[in-house]
């Protein structure tokens, strides 16, 4: 049925029209004007296109109420609270709020200290105009008891660190400002357990409730320990950090923000959603990765640049540790190949009997050894040969070559040109790893990129060097792409990335040059095509991109 021929009543005035709401198509609007009237009221109810849910696996999450298409925006929401980030990552960490300084009011970075610059006439802090001065963030919070208790920057000894100012406005929700409805949504939010408190930040929560007691002077009794601390969980669990100065410089938002909605989006190692930030509006929306059909959980990958590339032991163990739960996605249960990746598995060292041949198989951890009575994280310690059936621990033993690997691919990738990079991947001491094994893709991914630079910026020497340096890429990013179409699949940046390299490695050289020119002609043809799908995807996705394919990825889509 056409959907421009069913009529119905506008819900403000009740006038006959067949326009609808172009996100859910079941509200009638006689035209933009009573839309946009309407709109407060409709985007929190009809039109938002999730409910929360609960269970004991999940806990409070979030669910599609309709089918959602790739790449479609979800929603946007901007944070109910926020704080400068701190330590600012515009520089050293360690020159936060003494050469880097952000304004206590709008988070923006305002540059090196010197003098001249404006500082608010109550308290003394910086903030970047007179503007922030009156700012709510600041004025309406921190800014009378910063003046009361002379909490001056940044020589008192309360150097404000991490999340200090972001908790110390939480807590002033409840009595200073008095924002009930707030400060209740904060509440219910989950927070990291008390046995987890212990083991990962207690010297951060020791300064948190110093900074709080000796330099703010809170009271015991409007603010008591136990309630300071649960905000504190509160806060460490849920909140977002953003240090965009380093991209954009003075003037670049960088804030802790507490979002109401997102925060509810479930982890998972795949996720079918990405959350891009808009930084005039200081909103960070949802967009679609995959089509997601109505009544599907929406997943993201939390903390996603750190874990992208670990194994499955130090992946889970790492969320654990940040996040307070052991995950069990469709990538980290069994029969844990990782969805037949084996971004983890390593090779088996095993002599065949009666053979005197090494074995060829892979080691995984063992399946079916979940156990309710055992921690999680045990589950992965014993590790089995898919081939010959041996047995190695991984703590023991695997977890030495992993970690001798990843610092010696780490140090590479801080300090080696591309030629080193091509020379430990082409080693074969490397093939202790799955060709596809998470460390293995990452020195993959930082060579395909310096590639890339070379090839674009006209970084070469000779023809025959650019040959080899187009050849590398189309084979390394080939290769990388069959585990990223299953691992990123959908509307992801990688994947979209690497579309546009291969395209850039067929079309640099002229097809009538190769031994095959209408068989290569035709491929250049496909890749092409792709090419154009992954620059529609980084645009409509509103990605960052790569500096040096701005423009590529504009013309491609002009072409």
């Amino acid at each position: 049925m056409d959907l421009k021929s069913i009529i119905g009543r506008c819900t403000v005035c009740g006038t006959e029209t067949t326009k609808t709401c172009s996100r859910c198509k079941t509200v009638f609007y006689c035209g933009a004007e009573h839309q946009k009237a309407d709109w407060k009221r409709h985007s929190k109810t009809a039109c938002f296109p999730c409910v929360e849910e609960v269970n004991e696996t999940l806990g409070r999450h979030l669910v599609v109420t309709r089918d959602i298409a790739a790449g479609d925006k979800i929603f946007a929401e901007g944070p109910m609270i926020t704080s400068p980030f701190s330590p600012c990552q515009c520089g050293d960490p360690s020159t936060s709020y003494k050469g880097h300084l952000l304004c206590l009011g709008c988070c923006k970075y305002v540059g090196e200290r010197k003098e001249g610059q404006f500082t608010c006439r109550k308290c003394g802090w910086t903030l970047c105009s007179p503007n922030c001065e009156e700012a709510k963030n600041h004025f309406e919070f921190e800014c009378d008891i910063f003046a009361q208790n002379n909490i001056r920057p940044p020589d008192n000894g309360f150097l404000l660190g991490g999340i200090d100012l972001l908790v110390l406005r939480v807590l002033l929700l409840k009595v200073k400002v008095k924002q009930p409805e707030k400060w209740a949504k904060i509440c219910k939010l989950k927070g990291i357990s008390i046995p987890s408190l212990i083991d990962i930040s207690m010297k951060e929560l020791a300064g948190t409730l110093k900074f709080l007691r000796d330099g703010c002077h809170l009271s015991q009794k409007e603010f008591p320990d136990d309630l300071i601390i649960k905000i504190y969980g509160i806060v460490m669990h849920n909140s977002v950090g953003r240090c965009e100065c380093k991209f954009t410089g003075i003037g670049g938002i960088s804030q802790w923000g507490i979002y109401e909605k997102s925060r509810f989006i479930a982890h998972s190692c795949v996720g079918n959603t990405i959350t891009i930030r808009n930084e005039e509006k200081n909103e960070e929306a949802l967009f679609a990765t995959q089509n997601i059909p109505s009544g599907t959980v929406l997943t993201k990958r939390f903390d996603y640049e750190t874990i992208m590339w670990m194994g499955i032991v130090e992946r889970r163990a790492h969320l654990n540790k940040k996040f307070d739960f052991w995950c069990n996605c469709e990538k980290c249960k069994e029969p844990y190949d990782e969805l037949g990746t084996y971004c983890s598995a390593m090779k088996c060292s095993a002599v065949v009997k009666n053979k005197g041949k090494k074995c060829q198989g892979y080691l995984l951890p063992r399946k079916n050894e979940r156990s309710k009575n055992d921690p999680p994280g045990k589950t992965e310690d014993n590790w089995q040969c898919n081939t010959c059936g041996g047995m190695k621990s991984y703590s023991k033993c695997l977890s030495k070559i992993y970690n001798k690997e990843e610092q010696d691919i780490d140090h590479l990738v801080q300090h080696g040109d591309l030629a080193a990079l091509v020379a430990m991947h082409e080693d074969p001491g490397t093939s202790v790893l799955h060709p596809n094994h998470c460390l293995l893709m990452k020195l993959q991914y930082h060579i395909i990129n310096k590639i890339v630079e070379r090839v674009l910026l006209g970084v070469y020497y000779s023809q025959t060097e650019l040959t080899w340096l187009l050849k590398k890429l189309e084979s390394l990013a080939t290769k990388s792409l069959k585990v990223v179409e299953v691992l990123c699949p959908g509307h992801m940046a990688e994947r979209a990335h690497l579309l546009i390299f291969i395209w850039i490695s067929l079309n640099t050289i002229v097809p009538e040059h190769s031994e095959d020119p209408n068989s290569a002609y035709q491929k250049c043809l496909v890749a092409h095509q792709l090419a154009k799908e992954g620059a529609a995807i980084l645009k409509k996705m509103q990605y960052d991109l790569h500096y040096v394919i701005d423009e590529l990825v504009e013309s491609l889509l002009n072409k």
